[in-house]
């Protein structure tokens, strides 16, 4: 439900100053007596029944029922329970129910049930034509939820409408029509992704390199939707957005730990090598007593880029007092996590010994000074036996992350620390299971687009030309082939 109270009609407004003209009391509760958006039930009729239900119309505001001395005779028999509560405002000039317990209305020969807080919310509602569910409150004075409470009563007697994500909409399709966005299509027409890449709308938020201002593909779309959904699933955690937030947080949190010990990968060689912090941008938080929580959305079920993302925040999780490592999936791979617990429980707690730390040491120095390892597995007859050793996943990773960073990889694979931390509870492996579908998203356009302008207003040049699709395959089946792809299925 998505209100705007200052989503207002400037109608109002004349009919307010024709009031004043008029010499009326100008009161803005008049404009409930009108048929609104909202199908409100019209105020101004005569109370004609005398059927024991209330039949709406105006209450004290008007023609008041005085005994003489000024005092409404009503206040102490109809509102003996009546709250004084500030949004009493707009429910003072009607004829509505004000107590706990629901009580009939009749209205153009229709009969409804109203208790005082949906007559509030009724009231509220007219008033502003448009308003926020969270800014509602029901008869116990909580914030009102669109599924259930006075909303959903309201809602099936077709007394409001509710409308979700109205204010997003508005603001997204004005984003794509100023060009300052994307839209991405489904080829059913179910959803609509949207790529907001203005260099403005960037810099105004202090990000004006940030890669999120890329086309990105349709697999890479879907999994930075469930990375903000694995973001929304937790809201009493506080989240860094940019590598800068991160390194300034771990930097007090983990003194002792350099920056060139965060996880990261080195992209290029020699001299025009380029470090990168925090490489799978996957979402950091930390809750109110200090834990921080580290979360891998598993989009797709390869277990191998789980286990390099475990090896390169290792050093981290060390230097860290109190940690959670959480591990997100969508329905599709439910049954891979098992596998994905014992990957990450085998990184963090199997440590080497210093003798076999010796020998990995030297298998990893004749692997880089080879170039057909399978070759020299037939000639040096050590070597095949230290192959057959350490070529499994875990140390393939742990070889690639060597061959940049040098010896220091072994310090956190030969340190107790983390599996201590597990078995005090100070560290924690933990797996959710998102229950939202990303089906409707399939099979998605990719997000890479030849437009006609650029990310900035004003660049005319065009983007370059794409290689024509295989004859074999038609556009629709290129498009599902990805899909399947994108989750994990040939």
């Amino acid at each position: 439900m998505d209100f705007d109270p200052r989503d207002y009609d400037s109608r109002d407004d004349d009919r307010l100053a024709s009031d004043h003209q008029r010499g009326g009391r100008g009161n803005t509760h008049d404009d409930l007596d009108r048929d609104d958006d909202l199908k409100l039930p019209d105020m101004t009729r005569s109370r004609d029944r005398d059927d024991g239900g209330r039949d709406p119309g105006r209450g004290p505001g008007d023609s008041r029922q005085s005994n003489g001395d000024g005092h409404d005779t009503r206040d102490d028999a109809r509102w003996t329970e009546r709250d004084r509560d500030p949004r009493d405002a707009f429910t003072r000039d009607l004829n509505l129910p004000r107590r706990h317990e629901r009580e009939i209305v009749h209205d153009r020969g229709r009969e409804y049930t109203l208790r005082g807080s949906e007559s509030r919310t009724l009231a509220t509602v007219g008033a502003f034509r448009v308003v926020s569910s969270r800014d509602l409150r029901d008869d116990r004075n909580r914030p009102l939820d669109p599924r259930s409470s006075d909303l959903r009563h309201l809602r099936e007697q077709g007394l409001v409408d509710v409308t979700y994500g109205h204010k997003v909409s508005k603001f997204f399709d004005k984003l794509a029509r100023r060009e300052h966005a994307t839209v991405c299509g489904c080829l059913h027409n179910r959803a609509q992704l949207y790529h907001v890449k203005h260099h403005a709308l960037y810099r105004a938020i202090d990000q004006p390199h940030s890669r999120y201002r890329r086309p990105v593909s349709a697999r890479q779309a879907i999994d930075r939707l469930m990375r903000l959904d694995g973001i929304v699933l937790f809201p009493e955690l506080s989240y860094f957005g940019t590598e800068e937030e991160k390194v300034a947080f771990f930097a007090l949190m983990a003194p002792k730990l350099t920056r060139e010990r965060l996880p990261h990968i080195a992209i290029g060689r020699g001299p025009s090598t380029r470090v990168r912090l925090f490489p799978e941008d996957q979402p950091i938080a930390v809750t109110s007593t200090g834990r921080v929580v580290l979360t891998y959305v598993a989009s797709a079920g390869d277990v191998e880029e789980f286990r390099a993302f475990v090896q390169r925040h290792a050093d981290l999780l060390r230097a860290l007092p109190g940690w959670t490592l959480r591990v997100l999936f969508q329905k599709g791979i439910a049954g891979a996590i098992a596998d994905f617990e014992s990957a990450a429980r085998h990184e963090l707690t199997a440590t080497l010994r210093p003798e076999m730390l010796t020998e990995l040491r030297w298998y990893f120095e004749r692997l880089r000074n080879t170039t057909n390892p399978r070759a020299l597995s037939f000639e040096d007859e050590e070597f095949r036996r230290h192959r057959a050793a350490f070529d499994t996943p875990r140390f393939r990773q742990l070889y690639r992350r060597w061959s940049s960073d040098g010896d220091s990889v072994f310090d956190a694979v030969s340190s107790p620390a983390i599996a201590e931390a597990l078995e005090r509870g100070t560290g924690r492996i933990e797996s959710h299971l998102l229950l939202l579908s990303y089906r409707h998203l399939s099979p998605l356009a990719s997000l890479v687009r030849a437009d006609t302008k650029g990310v900035e207003e004003g660049d005319t040049s065009p983007a370059p030309p794409q290689p024509p699709p295989p004859p074999s395959l038609s556009i629709s089946e290129q498009l599902t082939r990805d899909w399947y792809r994108s989750i994990g299925r040939t």
